[in-house]
């Protein structure tokens, strides 16, 4: 699990995050790893964030009770646009990591729709930017084309076997695995840490483009049919901490 779980999520941090720093809009910070300065602009974004829900739409219960840390940086960046948040690659932060496939899938179930929703804010609520908005945007189209997405992969393997041309398909590589190779130079040229750890982050790649597919499917499965549920999940049940009595 934790090979699975270790490349996912510091690509995320080392390639997304970094990404968005570069414009002052981090828009997921995680709770474990965040230093947030106490100013007045705060007050609006701790108001919005704690307020109970009225309005009838299901996307505002939904981002209200299982948003978390998006919810509060959505809510931050939305008191205005000078406001920023950063990636600071040297914080260090431990957590563990699910344990079993149910807590997995129930930790993506809430996951997947904090990111699912969230950038709905991101691309249509006040005071973003139009990076931020066309970033959400695009997130948004990749996330609800998941069933097309394991489809089309399918028949591209498929024409691959048929009729291979390496020309044909060099600007489709260049363009879709070009996050990969700037993850692969900050691990080996970068980041001192990730270069420790480099075989791990190669053997959980490999483990992560097996499972993802089926994976993918099943968590935005999971996210749709639990549409307007406010249950958490199993969050914080591993195999190393026992459940609170």
């Amino acid at each position: 699990w934790h090979a699975n779980f270790q490349p996912k999520y510091t690509f995320g941090q080392y390639v997304r995050r970094r990404a968005e720093s570069v414009f002052g809009k981090v828009t997921c910070l995680p709770g474990c790893i965040t230093m947030i300065a106490v100013r007045a602009e705060m007050a609006g974004a701790i108001r919005k964030y704690a307020e109970p829900v009225t309005s009838f739409p299901v996307i505002f219960h939904q981002v209200q009770y299982l948003g978390t840390d998006r919810r509060l940086t959505y809510s931050m960046l939305s008191q205005g646009k000078k406001l920023r948040t950063l990636f600071v690659p040297h914080a260090v932060s431990k957590t563990v990591a699910p344990q079993s496939l149910m807590h997995y899938l129930s930790q993506r179930r809430r996951w997947g729709s904090n990111a699912y929703f969230n950038n709905y804010f991101y691309c249509c609520g006040e005071n973003m930017i139009v990076i931020t908005r066309i970033a959400a945007s695009m997130e948004l189209i990749r996330l609800g084309m998941v069933y097309y997405r394991v489809f089309n992969s399918v028949l591209f393997i498929k024409g691959l076997i048929e009729s291979f041309d390496f020309m044909k398909i060099l600007p489709l590589l260049i363009i879709s695995q070009l996050p990969t190779l700037w993850f692969v130079f900050s691990t080996v040229v970068l980041e001192q840490e990730l270069r420790k750890r480099a075989h791990k982050l190669l053997l959980g790649y490999c483990i992560n483009k097996i499972i993802s597919p089926f994976i993918s499917v099943t968590v935005f499965t999971k996210v749709a049919k639990n549409l307007g549920s406010p249950v958490w999940g199993m969050s914080g049940v591993t195999a190393n901490t026992a459940a609170t009595p």
